[in-house]
């Protein structure tokens, strides 16, 4: 597809991203660079298929994050909007309740390692209130991809939506 420039600077579309391109570089006073940057990284997904019933919301994600893909502590950290310790101490913990290697199976459900940034939410309520948002499961369902009680997930989910509500 060789498109001429002229056409793409009529195209609905080009003139729609231009305008949303315009005011995010306004709203955040971005240069034009740094929004292409920020378009052009690409998002880490955690796979709801890695979590287990030993191991706490926290210490799962930082050991995937580290073991499975490489990252570093401090990466890790910032990605999450957490200290360095906590994501090192996280990860410690994991390995004494825990020894064998996460196992990662085929899952539809992921969850972008940016939901975990807004610390006004648990690890565990900024995972159900994301699969129950934005993929409409059941309790139950939930409950069973996370190795947990769906009563638990009921309760998380409710402590997140007041917590949300008071926003």
């Amino acid at each position: 597809m060789n498109y001429k420039l002229s056409e793409i600077k009529k195209d609905l579309e080009f003139v729609k991203s231009k305008a949303v391109a315009s005011d995010l570089i306004e709203k955040f006073d971005l240069d034009l660079v740094n929004l292409f940057e920020l378009i052009s990284q690409k998002e880490i997904l955690i796979p709801i298929s890695i979590f287990n019933d030993k191991l706490s919301a926290l210490e799962t994600i930082s050991r995937y994050l580290h073991q499975n893909l490489q990252m570093s502590f401090k990466k890790i950290g910032e990605l999450m909007n957490r200290s360095e310790k906590t994501i090192w101490q996280a990860h410690n913990h994991s390995l004494k309740k825990f020894q064998r290697r996460l196992r990662v199976g085929e899952t539809k459900y992921v969850i972008p390692v940016s939901a975990f940034s807004d610390r006004q939410f648990s690890n565990l309520e900024t995972i159900v209130k994301f699969m129950k948002e934005k993929y409409f499961l059941k309790y139950s369902e939930i409950g069973a991809l996370l190795h947990r009680d769906q009563r638990t997930i009921w309760t998380v989910y409710n402590r997140a939506s007041k917590k949300k509500n008071k926003t």
